[in-house]
């Protein structure tokens, strides 16, 4: 999904809906959480094969910025994360 998708999405709640993250918790119920999202940042990711999915990068966009490196959001380098701290 990606920043236009989301928005198209959006469009359709009302203003005040709160908006939550799912996850599994990892207990042997597969409980569903449903975490709500406090924080909106851009972050880098990086793919694992392990987890078979995109990972939160320990690289720092602001770092990446001050050496003057040019953001190509193409490449799913940075993504819009939804967290909770």
């Amino acid at each position: 999904m990606n920043v236009r998708e989301l928005k198209e999405t959006l469009e359709q709640f009302d203003d005040n809906t709160t908006v939550r993250f799912s996850y599994d918790y990892g207990d042997h119920r597969h409980s569903w959480m449903a975490t709500e999202a406090r924080f909106v940042d851009l972050k880098p990711v990086e793919y694992s094969g392990y987890h078979d999915d995109y990972v939160l990068s320990k690289e720092d966009i602001n770092e990446a910025l001050d050496n003057g490196e040019e953001i190509n959001f193409d490449d799913r380098k940075y993504c819009v994360i939804l967290s909770r701290r």
